[in-house]
């Protein structure tokens, strides 16, 4: 009775690994990273459902790996020991992916890309696409969410906001992943407005290079 009040549910958006990983130009750049799984999961809001230990592969790929924002310990926090070392954090644009072991065979999987930073907080506001979804054991990814900047009025853009899953929306999504992540392997800046806004055919542009 429910299904014949509201319409059928929806069909999941699904996308094979490998052909994300084509449309973004991703095989040809990740590399290992097993560092960068929680940092995925902090950027997404998620949280590790089996501990930092238990992951399937995590990679990435940083546009100036060197680059980093150095963390000096509190004094204050540990008065009564001697202060630790410093912590050092990748700050550079990237692209960074994780996955989780669920019941069944399948992975949580996780995308994220981040434009960098020269401070925490910056750092803390980078992330300008994101993609949550679950992968099973033929490659198949059923996405659960896609989050993506929106763009006002005046061709701003705007706070990241959760993509309607459907064909149109998700390919537009695509394709504004595919051209910031073309600017962080080209080692430039992410021009995610510019981006945007060829994405959703407002401006012409080439095609993104994902050499």
């Amino acid at each position: 009775m429910l299904r014949f009040l509201f319409g059928p549910r929806a069909a999941p958006m699904t996308i094979h690994h490998d052909n994300l990983f084509t449309r973004l130009g991703l095989g040809k750049h990740l590399q290992p990273d097993p560092k960068s799984h929680i940092p995925v999961l902090r950027y997404l809001g998620e949280y590790s459902l089996r501990g930092s230990f238990h992951h399937g592969p995590a990679m990435s790929y940083f546009s100036k790996p060197t680059q980093t924002i150095t963390i000096k310990p509190d004094p204050q926090q540990f008065s009564d020991e001697p202060p630790g070392e410093d912590e050092y954090i990748r700050s550079s644009a990237h692209i960074a992916i994780t996955t989780e072991p669920r019941r069944g065979g399948s992975n949580a999987f996780y995308l994220m890309i981040s434009k960098g930073g020269r401070t925490l907080e910056e750092l803390d506001r980078s992330l300008i696409f994101g993609l949550k979804g679950v992968q099973d054991k033929d490659g198949h990814i059923t996405i659960k969410r896609i989050m993506a900047p929106g763009m006002d009025n005046a061709n701003r853009l705007t706070d990241l906001q959760k993509i309607p899953l459907t064909p149109e929306y998700v390919n537009t999504a695509l394709k504004y992943a595919a051209r910031c992540a073309a600017n962080i392997y080209a080692n430039s800046p992410v021009y995610a407005s510019i981006n945007l806004n060829a994405a959703l055919g407002r401006i012409q542009a080439d095609e993104p290079d994902l050499s």
